[in-house]
């Protein structure tokens, strides 16, 4: 009545689509929802989603209704780019398929992190294949043959964009062979236009229609395809009229690839000759795809030749055979397979057929068994030749079989000259052989002599004519035989072999003279062997019946064996088995004479021979000649004359001229070898035998290492009772160390002792293998724990002198005994597990190369190398507070007092820390070892000894209480004998005397002063320049100080 109501205007619920409703006086208000607008909310309103930026990672955001979506960066993916790829990677290849034509193919390929992938058909893109993982053919015809693969894009571990593709796959149809046509050049007018590198245009498609259309149907009217249906596909169209490369597809049927090829080749060439002018084929080429071309590889035994081949066939080559040495003598030297996958051209893939080369025994036993002729004797000695160049493998019972194909080879009669230089090579090789070897035939079968006497009897068959002689010349054998007029031998002849080395004659000559002829300047200058042949020896030759000798020409041979080694004399065996430290041997090439062919005996006048000795060091020269009858050396009829006055000149070396010659000639890389002449009234083998001493023998090393050993042990026996029976000086850490390293280094010498005595022989196993492997290993476990306790010292140096604050170490010496006695045994098992068998050398019972290298070298060089940097560092410090001592001092001796100290400190340091042991890798290099082997042994042998003279009898503290004891022991007789306390009382003053005239002499030990002679210095100055943290360290000074046992 009075209207004072307020109606509600929101009941009617106005506001709608969620809207809020507000009362207001006789009206309303909404409040709309996200996404609507007006009075009652009724209206749809548009709002922009990408205001909050919700897309990441530079991706860009795309407002929708209600909604957004987000277009990611390559690289990154998820609904607001979130997530970034790795590395692309392909997971999966497609797979070759050979199926029928018409037939479905499939394939599949995928990858991991790829942003995109397609598919490629021979590198081109197949379009609407973008990031499909199964690329399907649903009918395949020969349009479809090609190589597939999968292009991915992504990124790399850089991140940077890259792509990657997968392994390709080839896809073709069976039964057809593929000839391919290249640059076929075809005037053909195309009506519509575009470019022919895009491959999806309408003008490469109407061009290769207009192109597939000409061929085919002209090809197939020539007649040649009525069994054989024809597809051509042209592919790689390129301007210039139109220029295309053709695959035709022919269904084979069995018929050959090459009667295919044939027939497209001769129907394109009448389809080239049709007078339209469509078709050019000047510049074609046709290949088959089924077809290997014509191929040259270089086998294991020269060049193998092919001929064109068909796919998947095996042909063998032409032109080389394998050799007779190998397990398919004969046979083609290689094989090859023609493999393709018919879309590209086929290739071959060769490979060796000659199989092993067969062993010596083997081929020399198969030469053996067969018939030797005078049509089989030159191949056969060719292949001997061959096989005895293998000397390493020669065996006595090859030697055997060498001498008798020799026998039968001589036997022949072959005069020809290639034919004896054979011959020679084979007698050089034999030379070769191992020593052992070469005894084991001579004494079993006689095989050396046989091979000599053969070789002799080829010389004397082979012709020769006047002025053209035959020379041969092998690492062993220098040969020549030379057809002289009987006027020419009635004068005498000098025969000369000259060359660069008297170890190898490969590169030697033999020159002959009239013997009246002077010798020109510098003959001695490579002369290596001569023979001065006497005038009377014609009378003899031309006086005896000999099918080699005429009237007017007479045949000389003269061959230098440039070793002895194939004349093996039991007798000289016998002498140096008698006479140890003496090697009685032919110490000289061996000459060769004969003349004539025929024996020559008691001249009236002497051949003298000259030689060059082999090896230095010798005496007791005696001449002699080969005795055929006994097989051994004799001195009948042979005289040594004298040195020649020049000695022979030779490459090698670096020497000077010998006396008398210009002592301004020097001739470089060469080597002087001393002349001998024998005279002899005989004709056969010469040679001087020589007695050769070992002037720096093993006997003289081994003397010396008894003697240095066994001073060392009794010096350290001496030491170690001096240090444990004084308690104060076996309580200090320094001197527990010396202990450990002088017990150490007791136990190496006591063991080298022990080899010396068991294994008296090198080159003879005297201790079976099991104890000579335990002695090798306790010398290397003593030798690196003896190195290793050097280390140990060398770091309580460093810790003392160099580091001097926070040195405490706790269980120092526990630690140190672990390291320098558990490594070394961890080391010797380790190396005696590798090397298992290779661990030992039974002969001298230690370690053979490897393992010395890996288990002694390399361990002793880490600890070496290291204590030679602390050596550094401690001297350095010793020097700088030698210095800091100088500028207190004002006394000038005092000062050089101080530094005399500090020198012998660093010198006793170098010693203790095995410096010395470095000269023991010299010993590898050769050229050294005679000089450091001495001083190898001479360093370690006494070290024991250099170590008590440094440690103990350079220390006063040490000899007082050598006095002290001395006089304990004597005080018990002095009642009885003081004339005897007395005498000893004077020599201990003498030896101090000796040692420390001069010089600081007061020692303290704690509280107790064991008292010198002072030399009047400042005492003041001791407290001034003394550094505490030296405490302890005694390395020979002349002061010892009371908290040693803190160190």
């Amino acid at each position: 009545m009075n209207c004072s109501i307020d109606i509600d205007d929101c009941k009617p619920k106005p506001c709608l689509n969620g809207g809020t409703c507000t009362d207001g006086l006789n009206s309303y208000a909404c409040t709309c929802a996200l996404g609507y607008t007006g009075m009652n909310c009724s209206t749809v309103s548009e709002i922009y989603e990408c205001a909050s930026r919700p897309c990441l990672n530079g991706a860009t955001c795309n407002d929708l209704l209600n909604m957004y979506t987000c277009t990611c960066v390559p690289g990154y993916i998820g609904s607001t780019c979130e997530t970034e790829l790795g590395p692309i990677q392909a997971l999966s290849s497609p797979t070759s398929l050979t199926i029928n034509a018409f037939e479905r193919a499939e394939m599949m390929c995928s990858f991991e992190n790829a942003i995109r992938f397609e598919w490629q058909k021979d590198n081109v893109t197949i379009p609407g294949t973008e990031n499909q993982r199964v690329y399907t053919i649903e009918s395949v015809t020969p349009a479809h043959i090609g190589y597939y693969r999968c292009q991915g894009e992504g990124r790399n571990q850089n991140g940077a964009s890259t792509v990657v593709f997968t392994d390709q796959a080839a896809v073709y149809i069976k039964d057809l062979s593929n000839i391919i046509i290249d640059n076929v050049r075809f005037n053909i007018n195309v009506t519509s236009s575009g470019n022919l590198s895009d491959i999806t245009s309408q003008y490469y498609q109407d061009a290769a229609e207009m192109i597939t259309n000409y061929v085919q149907t002209g090809m197939v009217e020539t007649g040649n395809f009525e069994g054989n249906p024809l597809y051509v596909v042209p592919s790689n169209l390129r301007e210039g009229s139109i220029i295309a490369n053709l695959n035709m597809y022919v269904v084979d049927n069995e018929t050959s690839s090459f009667r295919i090829q044939q027939s497209v080749e001769e129907s394109f060439l009448v389809l080239s000759s049709r007078p339209d002018g469509i078709l050019d084929a000047s510049t074609v080429r046709v290949i088959s795809t089924s077809i290997c071309p014509n191929f040259t590889w270089v086998s294991r035994f020269g060049e193998a030749h092919f001929a064109e081949g068909e796919l998947n066939l095996r042909y063998n080559s032409t032109g080389r055979y394998c050799p007779f040495n190998t397990t398919n003598a004969h046979q083609s030297v290689a094989t090859a397979l023609c493999v393709g996958d018919r879309i590209s051209r086929a290739v071959w893939v060769p490979g060796n057929n000659c199989g092993n080369v067969r062993n010596v025994t083997e081929l020399l036993k198969e030469i053996d068994n067969v018939e030797i002729t005078q049509e089989t004797v030159e191949d056969i000695t060719d292949q001997v030749a061959i096989i005895t160049t293998n000397t390493g493998e020669i065996t006595a019972s090859d030697v055997t079989l060498v001498s008798n194909i020799a026998t039968v080879v001589a036997a022949q009669n072959n005069s020809g000259t290639e034919f004896t230089a054979t011959v020679a090579s084979i007698v050089s090789n034999i030379a070769s052989v191992d020593m052992t070897e070469l005894q084991q035939a001579e004494e079993t079968t006689n095989a050396i002599s046989n091979i000599l006497m053969a070789y002799e009897t080829q010389l004397n068959n082979v012709q020769v004519a006047e002025g053209e002689p035959f020379d041969a010349a092998e690492q062993n054998i220098a040969v020549q035989v030379r057809s002289v007029p009987s006027e020419e031998l009635n004068q005498g002849l000098v025969l000369s072999l000259s060359g660069d080395s008297s170890k190898d004659f490969s590169g030697s000559n033999i020159t002959v003279r009239a013997g009246g002829d002077t010798p020109s300047e510098g003959t001695s200058v490579g002369l290596i062997a001569e023979v001065s042949v006497p005038p009377k020896i014609a009378d003899i030759v031309l006086g005896a019946s000999s099918g080699n000798v005429n009237n007017t020409n007479i045949n000389i041979i003269m061959s230098v064996f440039s070793t002895p080694v194939l004349f093996f004399s039991p007798s000289l065996l016998n002498f140096s088995n008698e006479n140890p430290g003496v090697n009685r041997t032919a110490n000289t090439p061996v000459i060769l004479l004969s003349v004539g062919g025929v024996v020559v005996a008691d001249l009236d006048q002497a051949i003298n021979l000259t030689f060059t000795a082999l090896v230095p060091d010798y005496e007791n020269q005696m001449c002699v000649f080969w005795d055929e009858d006994d097989l051994d050396w004799s001195t009948e009829g042979c005289f040594f004359v004298a040195p020649r006055p020049v000695p022979s000149v030779l490459s090698g070396v670096s020497a000077r001229a010998s006396e008398g010659n210009n002592s301004d000639n020097i001739l470089e890389d060469s080597e002087t070898m001393e002349m001998y002449t024998c005279a002899c009234y005989h004709l056969t083998n010469f040679a001087i035998i020589m007695d050769i001493h070992d002037v720096t023998t093993e006997y003289t090393y081994n003397i010396l290492s008894y003697i240095g050993c066994a001073i060392s042990a009794v010096c350290l026996l001496i030491a170690l009772g001096t240090y444990l029976w004084n308690k104060k000086l076996r309580s200090r850490q320094t001197n527990k160390i010396f202990i450990c390293l002088c017990a150490t280094m007791l136990g190496l010498y006591t063991s080298f002792l022990a080899l010396l005595v068991l294994d008296t022989t090198r080159g003879d196993t005297e201790v079976n293998s099991v104890a000579c492997g335990f002695l090798a290993g306790l010398i290397q476990f003593f030798v690196l724990s003896s190195i290793a306790w050097m280390g140990v010292e060398g770091i309580n140096t460093y810790l003392v002198i160099v580091q001097i604050f926070n040195t405490y170490i706790p269980n120092f010496m526990v630690k140190a005994g672990l390291a320098a006695w558990g490594i070394p045994v961890i080391i010797v098992i380790l190396t005696g597990g590798i090397a298992n068998t290779n661990y030992a050398r039974e002969d001298v019972c230690f370690l053979r190369l490897w393992s010395q290298v890996g288990g002694l070298l390399i361990p002793v060089a880490v600890v070496l190398i290291t204590n030679m940097v602390i050596f550094i560092l401690v001297i350095r410090q010793l020097s700088k507070s030698a210095q800091i001592a100088g500028k207190i001092k004002k006394d000038k001796d005092g000062r050089r007092e101080e530094m005399i100290e500090r020198v012998k400190n660093a010198v006793t340091i170098l010693v203790l820390m095995g410096l010395t042991w470095t000269t023991g890798y010299l010993l590898l290099i050769e050229a050294f070892t005679l000089v450091v082997q001495a001083l190898f042994i001479m360093f370690n042998s006494f070290q024991g000894l250099f170590i008590f003279i440094l440690y103990c009898v350079r220390k006063p503290l040490i000899r007082q209480q050598w006095g002290l004891t001395c006089s304990w022991c004597d005080g018990e007789s002095t009642q009885s004998g003081g004339r005897r306390v007395s005498s000893a009382s004077d020599s201990l003053t003498t030896i101090s005397k000796f040692f420390s005239s001069k010089r600081v002499k007061k020692y303290s030990v704690g509280e107790e002063s064991l008292t010198g002679v002072s030399n009047g210095a400042d005492s003041s100055l001791s407290a001034s320049v003394s550094n505490p943290a030296y405490h302890g360290l005694d390395f020979g000074t002349s002061t010892e100080h009371s908290d040693e046992s803190k160190i």
